[in-house]
């Protein structure tokens, strides 16, 4: 039985903010991200979408928000599918 191994990954909001957190991950799946192989979405599907985008772009949630313009509402010019109905 192979052994699963862990990484501590440290990631900080590049902003002023001053967000850091500590995410667990297991090393084959960090691996594979960043290899290219997966996309972080199915490399790592048990982190929150804020806690890849803190590790994609080094933008905690908060001011990924502020920069881009997304909050937790959903932009008047994005719809669902279902609201076309």
């Amino acid at each position: 039985m192979e052994t699963v191994r862990n990484y501590r990954v440290f990631a900080n909001c590049y902003t002023s903010c001053g967000e850091s957190e500590v995410l667990l991950v297991c090393e084959s799946d960090f691996d594979d991200w960043l290899s290219g192989s997966k996309l972080i979405q199915r490399a790592l599907p048990y982190l929150s979408a804020g806690q890849r985008e803190l590790l994609i772009s080094g933008l905690c949630e908060e001011c990924f928000g502020r920069v881009t313009g997304f909050d937790d509402e959903r932009p008047s010019n994005v719809i669902k599918l279902a609201d076309r109905a």
